[in-house]
């Protein structure tokens, strides 16, 4: 016991050594872990179409570091509904609106251009294999569908704030 009390700060130092950086390992895979369940989209999963009037395959290698300015259209087919009160998370798209099998469900248009300008978006329980659509104007920006999370919001929520 007197050691303890003799080398008690040293003891507590090599203890905090431990346990800090296991709490914060701990604390990451907390946030990271309520992703696992969650659906990402890639942008090679979308299709678009410009002036021409015809659907792409957009292909992110030939595409991404495009700018272009006008108005573009994404689609990509939603996947299976697995969850409760579904929510989708969309990013990097400077203004839109957003459709599901040609029902507007929302838009937005910053008053100042923000490169990554996030949303939460609530969809109806039964969007599984419905067509999303993003209409976004583009000015001089790369061409970029956005990226999308659906899950339940207390997942997103918890996973980016």
């Amino acid at each position: 016991m007197n050691i303890f009390h003799h080398h008690g700060r040293k003891w507590l130092g090599i203890f905090l050594l431990i346990i800090i950086p296991l709490g914060s390992l701990y604390v990451f895979e907390r946030q990271v872990n309520p992703l696992k369940n969650a659906f990402q989209t890639v942008s090679s999963d979308f299709q678009f179409k410009g002036s021409d009037g015809v659907w792409h395959d957009y292909d992110p290698v030939l595409y991404e570091n495009t700018k272009v300015t006008g108005t573009y259209w994404f689609q990509t087919v939603l996947p299976e509904n697995r969850w409760r009160d579904p929510y989708m998370y969309l990013l990097f798209v400077p203004n839109a609106e957003v459709y599901l099998d040609n029902e507007l469900i929302y838009s937005f248009s910053p008053r100042f251009e923000y490169g990554e300008h996030p949303h939460l978006i609530r969809l109806p329980d039964d969007f599984a294999g419905q067509t999303l659509m993003i209409r976004v104007d583009f000015d001089r920006q790369k061409m970029y569908p956005g990226l999308i999370f659906i899950d339940s919001p207390l997942n997103l929520f918890s996973f980016f704030v």
